[in-house]
C-alpha cells in the first residue's frame, strides 16, 4: 500500500526534511503507517477539534441557562462546519473561563493561566508534551491580551500524533460531533484528502481541514472499501501547492 508513497515522498524530496508528516491507520485491521511523528506543526483551524471536543465535555454537566447552551452549541457547530472563527472565539471563552480583551498587567497572569489551562486538560489525559492550545484562530490578527499571549508563548503547536489522538476521542466519546463535519465532493474539498478518492467506494467521510499561507493540513476519518480509516496529513512551507494533499490520499490508495 505504501511504497507509491514512500516513491512521491522521496521524488519530491519531502523525506528529506520537516515539511510534512502523513499517519494512516486501517481501523478494522489495525494497520497503521507513519511518518515523521516528532515534528511540531501549527495546526491552524485543527485547533478547533480540541476546543469542541473539550466543550461538548463540559456541556454534558453544565448548569447553563436555556440560551446560553444553545448558542454554545451553535458556536460549536459552526467552529467545526464552517470552520468560524468568531464561533471558535465563544468556544475558547467557555472551555477556558476567560475572555478576550484590552491587555491590562494586573489581570494578564489569571488570562494567560486560563488559557494555559487548555493545554493542561489534553497533556493530562495523554496528549504529548509538545502540544499547545493557548491562542485562539484570528481572522486577521490578534490584539490585547491575545497579542501579548501570543507574544510571550508563541504559536499553538501540535504533533501528528495529537491530531490522531483528537480524532480518536470525537469518534469514540463526542460521535455527534462527526455530524458537523460530513463532508461531500463540494468545492472546499477540492484542495484535500477527499479529491484524490474514488467518491463510489466512499461510504461515510467526516473531515476538518486547516490552512494558513505557510500550512496546509487535513484529518479524515472515512469508510473505503468498506473499510474505516483515519488519515492524517500536515505540511507546512507547501500550503500553496494545492495538489499535494489529494495527491498523497490517491497514492496511499491506489
Amino acid at each position: 500500500m505504501f511504497q507509491s508513497l514512500e516513491e512521491f515522498l522521496k521524488t519530491k524530496k519531502l523525506e528529506d526534511h520537516q515539511s510534512i508528516a502523513i499517519s494512516i491507520t486501517n481501523l478494522n485491521r489495525k494497520i497503521e503507517y507513519k511518518f515523521n511523528e516528532t515534528e511540531a506543526f501549527y495546526p491552524a483551524s485543527l485547533i478547533k477539534l480540541f476546543a469542541a471536543f473539550y466543550a461538548a465535555e463540559k456541556l454534558k454537566n453544565s448548569k447553563l441557562e436555556d440560551f446560553a447552551f444553545n448558542d454554545l452549541n451553535v458556536a460549536i457547530r459552526n467552529s467545526l462546519e464552517e470552520s468560524d472563527n468568531d464561533a471558535l472565539s465563544l468556544v475558547y471563552d467557555f472551555i477556558s473561563g476567560s475572555s478576550s480583551g484590552v491587555y491590562d498587567k494586573k489581570s494578564f497572569a489569571s488570562f494567560a493561566k486560563a488559557r494555559n489551562s487548555i493545554t493542561d486538560y489534553f497533556q493530562e489525559i495523554g496528549f504529548s508534551n509538545e502540544l499547545a492550545l493557548h491562542n485562539k484562530c484570528y481572522s486577521f490578527a490578534p490584539y490585547g491580551k491575545d497579542l501579548k499571549l501570543f507574544l510571550k508563548q508563541g504559536s499553538n503547536k501540535v504533533l501528528i500524533s495529537d491530531i490522531e489522538k483528537i480524532m480518536n476521542l470525537i469518534i469514540n466519546k463526542q460521535s455527534e460531533l462527526l455530524e458537523f463535519m460530513l463532508r461531500s465532493g463540494e468545492c472546499e474539498q477540492s484542495e484535500f484528502i477527499y479529491k484524490g478518492l474514488n467518491e463510489e467506494k466512499l461510504d461515510f467521510f467526516y473531515s476538518k481541514a486547516g490552512w494558513t499561507t505557510s500550512v496546509r493540513h487535513d484529518v479524515a476519518y472515512f469508510s473505503y472499501n468498506k473499510e474505516k480509516y483515519l488519515l492524517v496529513v500536515l505540511t507546512k512551507g507547501l500550503s500553496e501547492d494545492k495538489e499535494l494533499i489529494p495527491r498523497l490520499s490517491s497514492l496511499i490508495f491506489a
